[in-house]
């Protein structure tokens, strides 16, 4: 009894195995001549809604959602667009479960862990919105044509452990500022950045509990928040 949301469904490969499985499949697909070929394709089946349109247009509110039902989305996404399409989900109130196939590369920087190269502002982002789970390689010899990039599945689910904190645009501007200049340590990054005196730029990191000499890929988000906190307090 799924509410189910497919992202890009193309020639409809992955929408034919699940349809027969779900409450409700809801298929979004910007060429409207793959649309028209969805529609003959599955004109036997109640449960599939079809729109021709761009997902990053369309108003997943629209989406009608019976009580206590949240929307669960999957796609194999335009790689181009996979920071967009992640962002349009986590703005969405009412989701459960995403389930996106990526550029393995995308991927590694989402699932990162601190003190790795891939350890990015992306993760720090994904982890404020998102609890992850990695799922599977596929390999680019599975397409063709073949493409350039190996792909990864990721599995998201909604993170409420930060749903009030209430600094989040001061957080991601932070973030986006040392990261900007991740080869400083987070003293001189933080200082030069905010335009503030280095003593109290110290004074902030390690109130945090933050070693002045970190390098911004080596502090943990809630090391971040905490430094933000201090900041506006």
């Amino acid at each position: 009894d799924d509410i189910v949301l497919e992202i890009g469904p193309g020639n409809g490969v992955l929408t034919e195995k699940i349809v027969s499985k779900v409450g409700k499949l809801v298929v979004v697909e910007i060429d409207s001549k793959l649309a028209k070929s969805l529609q003959e394709k599955f004109v036997n089946y109640k449960n599939i809604e079809i729109i021709n349109q761009d997902f990053l247009d369309f108003d997943l509110n629209s989406v009608s959602l019976p009580n206590g039902k949240k929307l669960k989305i999957i796609g194999n996404i335009p790689y181009s667009i996979t920071t967009p399409i992640i962002e349009k989900i986590f703005e969405y109130s009412s989701w459960s479960m995403a389930t996106i196939m990526m550029q393995k590369e995308v991927a590694q920087r989402i699932l990162a862990v601190s003190g790795t190269k891939s350890f990015s502002r992306l993760t720090l982002w994904t982890n404020f919105y998102s609890k992850t789970e990695p799922l599977f390689e596929v390999k680019k010899t599975c397409f063709r044509p073949v493409p350039e990039v190996d792909s990864f599945v990721v599995k998201f689910y909604p993170n409420i452990e930060f749903i009030r904190y209430k600094y989040r645009n001061e957080l991601f501007k932070i973030i986006r500022l040392v990261f900007s200049q991740r080869r400083k340590t987070i003293l001189n990054s933080l200082s030069n950045g905010l335009k503030i005196d280095k003593k109290l730029a110290e004074k902030y990191i390690i109130k945090s509990g933050i070693n002045i000499n970190s390098r911004p890929e080596t502090i943990h988000l809630t090391e971040f928040m905490k430094l933000v906190e201090n900041i506006n307090k």
